[in-house]
């Protein structure tokens, strides 16, 4: 029987999901998984996911790729991977977000939308 021939870049796509399904999968099933659709969303996901992956342009894979070697990437130093394409100012951003039933992270919200200088 041959074999199926795959392309290097959906191998990396395949390795990268393996690694990550850990962290993501049991989240959701344990969020979701006795949702009558939930069968449907999880495959709706793998294909929204294969088609981004797709669609990514190969510098920002490249990114991706030496990211995921550095995982402490956005702690670190100004000397982290980042993307050359962005300016400096925007080439590292981190956020919180905290939601709650309480509806107290409307104003926090309104706080970040109003922030101009915010690319998100």
């Amino acid at each position: 029987m041959a074999k199926a021939v795959t392309k290097p870049d959906d191998l990396i796509f395949q390795l990268r999901l393996a690694r990550s399904a850990p962290d993501l999968w049991p989240m959701l099933d344990a969020l979701y998984g006795s949702h009558p659709a939930y069968d449907q969303f999880r495959q709706d996901l793998l294909s929204a996911l294969a088609e981004a992956w797709k669609d990514r342009p190969a510098d920002l894979k490249q990114l991706d790729l030496a990211r995921d070697l550095e995982p402490d990437w956005f702690q670190r130093a100004d000397d982290a991977p980042t993307c050359p394409k962005l300016r400096p100012e925007r080439r590292r951003v981190g956020t919180k977000l905290c939601v709650n039933t309480t509806g107290c992270w409307v104003p926090y919200r309104q706080r970040v939308a109003s922030r101009s200088d915010l690319a998100l």
